[in-house]
């Protein structure tokens, strides 16, 4: 079956005082997926946002929203923008009730009282809000008052839902409240959910598609497994830092601060370390794993996060166990060097 196309970028550019933000060839988001947009700080992942919410025009190319070409004089990103939600980290309320800010929208738009109230009290249900509507908003934790932006959202029923890092600052608890809203959303409703992370582990067990983005562009190859640190010399031997206790060797001419990347499929899980010039082995617990339709993703705690992809055959195969030790083995050339200053 086809999938209905609700976003369709042509050769969109994005600029800010004659600099370049975005630069996108093609790229399109499909009715009811939930995808996530991957990357460092300044990668273009809230510029992106902000062209899919309407709020900005491109600098140069074509944005069609359900195959309806936009910004062209006819006026019809106007229309097109009451189907689209946008919510920014942190968020602004009112000060008022979480019920008003819940409901804020909908009255805005005329619907009836019994609706209002009949959308409040479902949004709270979803949101894990329930005994909150005379709670005022403002002085809720962070982690709440985000959900209430999202309830808020939601109480729209938009088709689109745009989520620009919706956990970033938020603790543990609150992180997993509304990553498990972004699920059940996801799950019981039919809208396209677009959300940006820096979390490589957050945006595989959400998204069912990932966008890495860097530098304005989207990357042509998997946006996994992403990390900072600092290249050094280990007895001519070259390896990455990346904190205290975590680091790995990498095929690397230059020194100095780096941000690097590891394509899941180049990663072989073991239950046996492995001693081998160029090879990496690094200790890992297995802490998740997401089934999908040609793969199994699996993600692991290595010191740091750490995903691999798996095919079907050898996750039977190998049978891998929540909560088991195993070992994960990577050559040195399949770490990829995205970014490094040599005078850093």
């Amino acid at each position: 079956m086809t999938r209905q196309i609700i976003y369709q970028l042509e050769n969109v550019t994005r600029s800010y005082g004659g600099t370049i933000a975005l630069a996108i060839p093609e790229l399109r988001f499909y009715q009811g997926e939930t995808c996530a947009l991957v990357g460092p700080n300044g990668s273009g992942k809230t510029t992106l946002l902000r062209l899919l919410a309407l709020i900005d025009r491109p600098t140069s190319g074509r944005l069609l929203f359900d195959s309806v070409p936009l910004w062209n004089g006819s006026g019809r990103h106007i229309q097109f923008s009451r189907r689209i939600t946008m919510v920014s980290n942190p968020p602004y309320l009112f000060n008022r009730s979480v019920a008003y800010n819940i409901g804020y929208g909908l009255r805005v738009r005329g619907a009836s009282r019994k609706h209002v109230r009949e959308k409040i009290q479902e949004v709270l249900n979803l949101a894990g809000l329930e005994g909150f509507e005379r709670r005022e908003a403002r002085k809720l934790s962070s982690g709440e008052q985000q959900r209430v932006a999202l309830g808020r959202a939601l109480a729209l029923e938009p088709d689109v839902l745009l989520l620009d890092e919706p956990t970033a600052s938020i603790d543990r608890e609150h992180t997993k409240e509304i990553e498990s809203f972004i699920e059940k959303v996801g799950a019981q409703k039919s809208m396209t959910i677009v959300f940006s992370t820096h979390n490589q582990h957050q945006a595989d067990s959400l998204a069912q598609r990932v966008i890495p983005l860097y530098e304005g562009r989207v990357e042509d190859f998997i946006y996994e497994n992403l990390y900072a640190g600092v290249i050094v010399d280990d007895k001519g031997t070259h390896r990455i830092t990346l904190n205290s206790t975590t680091g790995f060797e990498v095929s690397a001419s230059a020194l100095g601060v780096a941000q690097v990347s590891i394509d899941p499929r180049d990663i072989i899980i073991s239950r046996q370390a492995l001693n081998s010039p160029g090879a990496n082995c690094l200790p890992a617990k297995l802490t998740g794993m997401s089934m999908h339709d040609s793969s199994v993703k699996l993600l692991l705690d290595a010191g740091v996060p750490l995903t691999v992809i798996l095919s079907h055959e050898l996750h039977r195969q190998f049978g891998p166990k929540l909560g088991e030790n195993l070992y994960c083995i990577f050559d040195a050339t399949a770490v990829r060097i995205i970014k490094n200053d040599k005078n850093a």
